[in-house]
């Protein structure tokens, strides 16, 4: 008989997207060097923004009847919506243009996440859906990336892959 695993799919996929967005680096490619990527505590304790730095947030689950399969046990399809809010910090002497800096950053998230859409078997499918910028004067320059991953378990077990 298998182990069972841990954690729930949908904590696995989580954890798959914010290893695969610290890969981020200069070094393998990319044009923005992700300094962390950190999954807050939703009260937002805890957190000293810094630069290039990502905060990873689930903004829900709901159904994704499509995917749903009869069986025994049948599957039920589920989508995870997630923001990948991106932190910068201009310093005043740089000169280039606050959107061109988001525009690489978001742009380097989105390549990230469709690098393996799948999570390694884990998802289905990821879709970026959209963009996001502060208020301007907020105080916080970044970009977030919005982003649903499409996955399925068992009926019966959110465990289930």
């Amino acid at each position: 008989m298998a182990e069972p695993q841990p954690y729930p799919l949908i904590e696995r996929i989580a954890r798959a997207i914010a290893t695969a967005l610290a890969t981020i680096t200069a070094a393998n490619g990319y044009r923005t060097t992700v300094s962390e990527v950190l999954r807050p505590r939703r009260t937002g304790e805890r957190v000293t923004p810094k630069a290039n730095m990502i905060l990873l947030l689930q903004a829900g689950i709901g159904p994704e009847e499509e995917l749903d399969a009869a069986g025994n046990p049948g599957l039920i399809g589920r989508v995870a919506s997630f923001s990948a809010d991106c932190v910068i910090a201009l310093s005043e002497s740089d000169a280039r243009p606050m959107d061109e800096i988001l525009n690489i950053f978001a742009a380097d998230v989105e390549q990230c996440l469709m690098a393996d859409p799948t999570w390694g078997g884990l998802a289905i499918d990821t879709l970026v859906s959209g963009l996001d910028y502060p208020e301007a004067g907020s105080g916080v320059a970044g970009v977030t990336v919005l982003f649903d991953v499409s996955y399925r378990t068992d009926r019966d077990d959110p465990y289930s892959p």
